[in-house]
């Protein structure tokens, strides 16, 4: 670049008066030579100056360069730049190959913050205290052109980092019916990336759209792994479905149920992951339901429906097993005790032609095999079958207080002697009698029938016929 005389810089201006020296704007991309400026005889003498004529008499050496000077970025180093302009409005930037520091309260008086800025108004602040201040309405992080959208991370120590962070995760093929789909996880991690001998878990809110960009549900789940990263599971997750509002939770492992700490604190109840709910921990625990509602049910064994064994109907009556006859209820009880039972058939023990059934017309008949045995009637006990007894009975029928008043009988078997206890006599006297027939024929008993009186056999002769 050629140099150049003062009377062709673009601006001359001596604003301290004539004598001082004339303060001097070159222009776009122009220098100012010290050794033109000293050995210009026409401004150096009219400045009052005697002129330079001898190459030793002006400078020859600044800052270790021979020659003409130009002042450079590099000569300015060390001095404060406090009121320099062009900044803070200009549109250049700061802008080093190395490390840019900005820096405030440099005296550590306690006093000066870093303020950016943007239409002259304070928009994010680096505090004396270390903290940060985002003076709009939220702080936005991250490039939308990328998948790992942005991400803050806290060192919590030398390797273990957590970290706040959203990020879009692509699944080809693997969504409801083979559809694919894409994953906006927002995510709160920590030891991410994983360092072993700690462990790594996130609490997660991820909603899923489908590859023509509408979401289809939303799933809250907070996920662990193991210290030695071998195995991780989702201890608690919750599915929300966007077209009808349906929802899921879902949680791994053991349930306790915790009493609020005015009622005493402690567990009242625990669910174990082997599908236990127990409710066993205090005498207040109840499951609750409305009268006249299933409630519990139970799924038949064929996993065709499912049974509401017990509940209470409309009339406040404890109903076992479903209405109108609809399920079969086997009670395994050594004992029950009961006000009244009202039932149309009591049977058990497998044998189901065998029972007591109640007719619904005031009797109730037992039934053994199928076959009618006892009714009871409002005329009295009707036997259907044969009443028999053990040969090694020794019970009476009826007793003291108890004798029947007539017994009608087709045909009285007795084995071996028809035992008559009492009403008869032993007394033989010397008198003669006589057997007379229904005939005047004379017949011979055929037969000495035995009946036993008072503890002795006696024996009463017996024809074949009255009327020989």
């Amino acid at each position: 670049m050629a140099d150049q005389k003062i009377s062709e810089f673009a601006e001359i201006t001596s604003p301290l008066g004539a004598d001082f020296l004339p303060a001097l704007r070159a222009g776009v991309n122009k220098r100012i030579s010290v050794v033109n400026l000293f050995t210009n005889t026409t401004i150096v003498t009219g400045l009052g100056f005697t002129p330079l004529n001898a190459a030793a008499d002006y400078v020859s050496n600044f800052m270790g360069r021979i020659g003409p000077i130009t002042l450079t970025s590099a000569d300015l180093n060390g001095l404060s730049g406090a009121g320099l302009s062009g900044i803070g409005t200009g549109t250049g930037g700061i802008l080093n190959t190395g490390t840019t520091t900005i820096g405030a309260d440099t005296d550590s008086d306690g006093v000066g913050s870093v303020v950016l800025q943007t239409r002259t108004l304070n928009r994010f602040t680096v505090n004396n205290d270390g903290t940060l201040t985002a003076a709009g309405k939220k702080l936005t992080l991250g490039d939308t052109s990328v998948a790992d959208a942005a991400r803050i991370d806290l060192k919590t120590k030398s390797t273990i980092i957590a970290s706040l962070f959203t990020k879009t995760f692509e699944f080809v093929g693997t969504g409801p019916g083979g559809a694919s789909y894409s994953n906006h996880t927002f995510g709160l991690f920590y030891n991410e990336p994983a360092v072993a001998g700690d462990p790594t878990f996130s609490l997660s809110h991820e909603p899923k759209f489908s590859q023509a960009g509408d979401p289809y549900q939303t799933e809250i789940y907070y996920s662990w792994q193991d210290p030695t990263h071998t195995f991780s599971l989702r201890p608690w997750g919750m599915v929300i479905q966007h077209d009808d509002g349906e929802n899921e939770f879902t949680m791994q492992g053991h349930i306790s149920f915790l009493r609020n700490h005015a009622n005493g604190g402690g567990t009242f109840g625990r669910w174990t992951d082997d599908g236990t709910l127990d409710l066993s921990y205090l005498s207040t625990c109840c499951v609750v339901f409305k009268n006249n509602a299933t409630g519990l049910k139970w799924r038949n064994a064929a996993n065709t429906n499912t049974l509401a064994p017990v509940y209470i109907d409309g009339s406040d009556h404890t109903v076992i097993g479903v209405g109108g006859g609809g399920s079969d209820v086997l009670i395994a009880a050594n004992n029950m005790t009961g006000q009244n039972i009202y039932a149309g058939t009591l049977g058990g023990n497998g044998d189901t032609d065998t029972n007591f059934t109640f007719t619904g017309a005031n009797s109730v008949v037992a039934f053994a095999g199928g076959a009618a045995q006892l009714a009871i009637e409002t005329t009295g006990l009707r036997l259907v079958n044969h009443l028999t007894f053990d040969g090694a009975n020794t019970k009476d029928i009826g007793g003291s207080g108890l004798t029947p008043r007539n017994i009608f009988a087709g045909t009285l078997v007795e084995t071996p002697a028809l035992n008559i206890t009492a009403g008869g006599s032993t007394s033989i006297s010397t008198g003669v009698g006589s057997v007379k027939m229904t005939s005047a024929n004379a017949a011979n008993n055929a037969a000495w029938i035995p009946i036993k009186y008072a503890g002795t056999t006696y024996y009463v002769p017996g024809w074949t016929t009255h009327a020989p």
